[in-house]
């Protein structure tokens, strides 16, 4: 039987050397995944806290009242399945990660109106007639199918 051969004074294998390297190779790739995956995270609770506006209801008018008053709906836009039609002013949407911003899986979308005077929005086939007078901003936040409008937002033109 023959006997491994042997180098003088080493070993077959990987060196220390090389795992030591391997090892702190892989210990700075997951602190830089941690790093991106906290910074993304931070980004979302941010998004989604500038997003959070605060303000009283929306007056809701029923479509013949919302007819009477006159308002002429001007412009139309759909964003994540909401159709809006307002009278005046202009729109900004955008999502933000629900549950202020740390959900994985749910989004909140929001659509913020400079001075739009009447607005309907309609999900899944239901209008909804919202009464924005007095060149009052408002938000329209829908999330899981429910809409909700307030007469105040962050969005300004310039």
């Amino acid at each position: 039987m023959m006997s491994p051969i042997k180098v003088a004074g080493r070993r077959k294998g990987v060196h220390p050397g090389v795992l030591l390297a391997i090892l702190i190779g892989l210990t700075l790739a997951a602190a830089a995944v941690g790093l991106t995956l906290r910074q993304e995270r931070q980004k979302n609770i941010d998004v989604a806290r500038s997003l959070d506006i605060k303000g009283p209801p929306c007056a809701i008018l029923t479509p013949e009242v919302f007819a009477a008053r006159g308002f002429k709906l001007r412009h139309k836009h759909e964003y994540a399945g909401v159709e809006f039609e307002r009278s005046a002013g202009a729109v900004a949407c955008q999502d933000a990660a629900a549950d202020g911003g740390t959900s994985a899986n749910v989004v909140t979308h929001v659509c913020q109106f400079t001075s739009p005077t009447g607005i309907k929005a309609t999900l899944n086939g239901k209008a909804v007639f919202y009464d924005i007078s007095g060149g009052q901003p408002a938000t329209i936040t829908v999330e899981d199918g429910a809409m909700r409008c307030v007469m105040a937002a962050n969005f300004k033109i310039g």
